[in-house]
């Protein structure tokens, strides 16, 4: 079953998996060092996720992930921090 609203999250993962995945042309494109490049992609970044985040504009209720939701959490963390370096 297609749940409301699926094209409109199919639309924003392809644009996502389409703006990572061009981010080592530009890396290879700027002037900068790769390492200050990844600092500045994570400090540019930072204002849209203080908006997107609970603290934000876009306050939600807080939910704990459960273990199995943590443990995918630190792996896409230890993997984007591997991309970076």
């Amino acid at each position: 079953m297609v749940e409301r609203g699926s094209g409109l999250s199919l639309t924003a993962l392809l644009v996502g998996a389409l703006t990572v995945g061009s981010a080592p042309i530009f890396v290879r494109l700027s002037e900068l060092e790769p390492s200050a490049t990844a600092f500045y992609r994570l400090l540019l970044a930072l204002p849209v996720l203080f908006l997107w985040s609970e603290t934000g504009v876009a306050r939600r209720p807080r939910r704990r992930p459960r273990p199995g939701e943590a443990v995918l959490l630190v792996l896409a963390g230890l993997f984007f921090a591997g991309d970076l370096a």
